[in-house]
């Protein structure tokens, strides 16, 4: 899509209206580019993940300009509606509870459960700082990356997030150093609420790979040597519920290039790149949008459920 095209359907967005405030310049010696426009180019560039250079050649703005108006328009995307995209999602009552575990149990077969929690690899370029950041920020899968960790619901709508955590940092690490993580074990998180099974109340459950730690309400596999049989039907479906995190990583890494590929920004910048693109993730879920199936990564996942069903999956 050219970026003329792009700014027109923009303009009519009724986002556009909730953060034009922040995107308006005041300018003394020269027209401002106005806050449609902006929105265009940012869009653009989260979307495509074209080079700074690229973009400026097509709309006729300086480089410079091009980068800052994508992180200025990505901080006041982020800032504006991440409480209506994301926080808005996130269950705070025993009613919201309630129907996020009906949804999930209907949707995905898993009792009890909420949502899925999982990390997801940023790459970029290696930060400056010798030595010491290339072992920080180089991941197991050898490259450099900071951390994007979500909570998932059963639609593939993140509606919890946490990055900038460099690419070397341990997925359990990471959740426990947030304030989610503080405000359930301080028992502010969870309400009083449970399912009776058999002698025990289960209460409501989050579920993660085995790179999490076990707990009353967070669930991970067995990882015994040899399962029993009723261990690996449990792994089997905890496996699948999980896949959620894998299907919302896959349709934001594939709607949003800029996340696919190494990115030359600073790690600040990919962090809020990174967030900007899980407001407008939700953004198009609500709105209907589809993906192309080239575009989705997101296709192959059934299969590789029925290829891998009692494995913990490779993560994105």
């Amino acid at each position: 899509m050219q970026l003329h095209l792009l700014h027109v359907h923009v303009g009519d967005l009724n986002e556009i209206q909730q953060i034009r405030h922040v995107l308006q310049r005041k300018a003394v010696v020269e027209e401002p580019v106005e806050p449609a426009f902006r929105l265009a180019i940012c869009l653009y560039r989260l979307g495509r993940g074209t080079y700074y250079h690229t973009i400026s050649e097509l709309c006729g703005l300086g480089l410079s300009t091009v980068a800052t108006i994508t992180r200025e328009v990505s901080e006041a995307i982020v800032e504006v509606l991440w409480d209506e995209s994301v926080n808005k999602y996130m269950p705070n009552s025993e009613d919201t509870f309630h129907n996020k575990i009906l949804d999930m149990e209907e949707m995905w077969q898993f009792p009890c459960c909420w949502a899925a929690i999982d990390g997801c690899h940023i790459p970029l370029k290696c930060p400056p700082g010798g030595m010491e950041a290339c072992k920080e920020y180089n991941n197991f899968k050898n490259f450099y990356s900071i951390v994007l960790m979500a909570l998932v619901d059963s639609h593939y709508r993140f509606i919890w997030g946490s990055c900038g955590y460099p690419g070397n940092s341990h997925d359990s690490i990471i959740f426990q150093s947030t304030e989610l993580w503080s405000n359930i074990k301080d028992g502010d998180g969870l309400p009083s609420m449970g399912k009776k099974v058999g002698m025990q109340t289960v209460p409501p459950l989050i579920v993660g790979d085995s790179a999490f730690p076990l707990a009353q309400w967070l669930m991970k596999p067995y990882t015994n040597a040899a399962l029993s049989p009723k261990q690996r039907y449990f792994n089997y479906h905890l496996s699948r519920v999980r896949m959620v995190t894998e299907g919302a990583y896959g349709q934001l890494k594939g709607r949003w290039r800029v996340l696919l590929r190494k990115c030359e920004s600073t790690s600040t910048n990919v962090r809020t790149f990174a967030l900007a693109c899980m407001v407008l993730h939700n953004i198009c879920l609500t709105l209907g949008d589809t993906m192309p199936k080239k575009l989705d990564l997101t296709v192959d996942w059934d299969k590789r459920v029925s290829m891998n069903s009692f494995e913990t999956f490779t993560k994105w």
